[in-house]
């Protein structure tokens, strides 16, 4: 019966962990539509899961220091305690947001992912229907402005820069007619009216520029007919044509902002209404954007496959080595430890060259040494904090000092991975070789790397250091050559996958005006 009644508490204390939990989460709730729904969600999912382990965690080591009380305190005292604990981890700002911002966040790519595909719609050619182009026609008449005046060369690019923005703007006003983005609309409402504000800024000060441009050409009409010799003055053209290229820059930077802004927008709306890449770009085409197909981001590939390969070699590695001794866990629970251990160690290198500029070389080519020991030292720290784990929902503070005591040696694993790891996923490494040499050459340093710590362990062990008893000398040759193969596999499979594709930068480039959009402006 006391066995029910626990189960209960732990479960109802968990189904309440998981409300709150997501309830802070999506608050404020406009971050959501800043990225994918899929990245929001796997970040939530994360973010529960965390504070649900937390929850479990002190309930479980709690139990274990209370059951030794005399006399022992009532029951449901630990699930309690946890409880308000892991609920005030949740509220406090000062706790959860370090973690809720430097890392949920980056996993979800908020606002990142969002300003992303606002670039890229940005980039994208724009086509309206027939209708709405005469529609926005009408309005920048009514505006006084007239894009079909004949305009001088020098402002054609302004004129289609106005006539996209305003086609964009009377696309994002149907969607109040449109019960599909109500619930968008609700929520960047403060947004759609800044837009809206923003557009009639935008008409006001371009019809004030183009009928100042057009003075300045009737100004300079009016100067060759009253004086011919004035045709020629070299510094009075200089200084007009300037006027007109400030005029013109300076319109057309204030376009881009606002196509940048309205993007942002579309973006938002799309992740909030669609789900998956196809209908986003279904729906932004039928906007009127002209978009191509993206290919399928490799995020955590790498990472999962990982795992996979950690879950099923260590499976077989407890199913032919001998038994792993431990006064503290059995063989289950030393698998757990395991695998968990070698997890964080591929976390600790890959989750900050995915999101940490830091962790990566870029364009220098120079290996982070910091980040290279900084990722083999966070990869020992979480293995102590699981040992300490372990050892203290197996056998209280007597299990952790037994448990740390026997896992002090093995540090060398986790930080051996984690190091070469965060080493091998540089984008520069082995970049002038193939594809497939540069994964002959990752499987052949990790696998190195995993015999030579396999090899000093078996060494320890021989000599008495780690006493586990004399070894065999075909247990020895077995780890060893095992760590060679096993190791050899994850280089082959994960650091390839961590990688990201080097950008060359042309030439040209490096010397290119600010704005590609200016161009034709600025070169009259």
């Amino acid at each position: 019966m006391e066995e029910f009644y626990i189960w209960r508490r732990a479960i109802g204390g968990s189904l309440l962990v998981v409300v709150i939990a997501l309830t802070a989460w999506y608050r404020p709730s406009w971050v959501s539509s800043y990225t994918t729904r899929w990245r929001s969600d796997s970040a939530a999912a994360l973010n529960v899961l965390g504070f649900l382990f937390l929850f479990l965690l002190l309930a479980a080591v709690l139990h274990r220091l209370f059951s030794a009380f005399k006399p022992a305190p009532p029951g449901g005292t630990s699930t309690w305690c946890a409880m308000g604990l892991t609920v005030c981890t949740i509220l406090a700002p000062q706790l959860s947001r370090p973690i809720r911002n430097l890392l949920l966040l980056r996993i979800a790519n908020v606002p990142a992912e969002a300003h992303r595909q606002a670039q890229r719609l940005v980039d994208a050619n724009f086509r309206s229907p027939p209708e709405r182009a005469e529609r926005a026609l009408v309005m920048l008449l009514r505006s006084g402005i007239d894009p079909q005046s004949d305009p001088l060369p020098i402002t054609q690019p302004a004129y289609r820069l106005l006539m996209r923005a305003t086609e964009l703007f009377l696309q994002i006003r149907e969607w109040e007619e449109n019960s599909r983005y109500g619930a968008f609309l609700l929520e960047a409402r403060n947004e759609f009216d800044e837009l809206r504000q923003c557009f009639h800024r935008l008409t006001l000060r371009s019809a004030r520029a183009l009928k100042s441009i057009e003075r300045v050409g009737e100004l300079r009409l009016q100067f060759s007919e009253a004086s011919p010799s004035a045709a020629q003055d070299e510094e009075t053209d200089k200084l007009l044509r300037a006027m007109v290229h400030d005029s013109l820059a300076g319109l057309c930077e204030d376009a881009n902002a606002f196509l940048l802004d309205a993007s942002l927008l579309c973006a938002r709306a799309a992740f909030t209404v669609h789900r998956s890449a196809g209908r986003r770009d279904e729906a932004l085409q039928c906007m009127g954007f002209e978009l191509t197909p993206e290919p399928t981001p490799r995020v955590y590939g790498g990472l999962l496959q990982g795992v996979l390969v950690l879950f099923f070699g260590l499976g077989v590695y407890f199913w032919l080595a001998p038994r792993l001794p431990s006064n503290v866990l059995s063989q289950p629970q030393l698998f757990i430890v395991i695998l968990t251990t070698q997890v964080g160690a591929l976390a600790s290198a890959i989750m900050p060259k995915l999101h940490f500029g830091f962790a990566n070389a870029g364009l220098t080519r120079r290996t982070p040494v910091t980040f290279v020991v900084a990722a083999g030292l966070a990869s020992v720290v979480a293995m102590l904090l699981i040992n300490l784990v372990a050892g203290s929902l197996t056998n209280g503070w007597e299990g952790v000092v037994a448990r740390l005591k026997e896992a002090r040696f093995f540090t060398l694993s986790p930080f051996t991975t984690a190091a070469m790891l965060a080493w091998l996923i540089q984008d520069h490494r082995w970049r002038r070789l193939s594809p497939l040499r540069r994964r002959l050459c990752d499987a052949l340093a990790m696998g190195c790397a995993w015999m030579a710590v396999s090899a000093l362990l078996q060494a320890l062990i021989f000599t008495g250091v780690i006493q586990r008893g004399t070894p065999d000398l075909i247990d020895v040759l077995f780890n060893v050559l095992f760590s060679l193969g096993f190791g050899a596999i994850i280089g082959a499979v994960v650091p390839h996958l961590a990688r990201g594709e080097q950008p060359v930068v042309p030439p040209e480039t490096m010397a290119a005006p600010t704005s590609a959009r200016l161009r034709p402006v600025l070169q009259g």
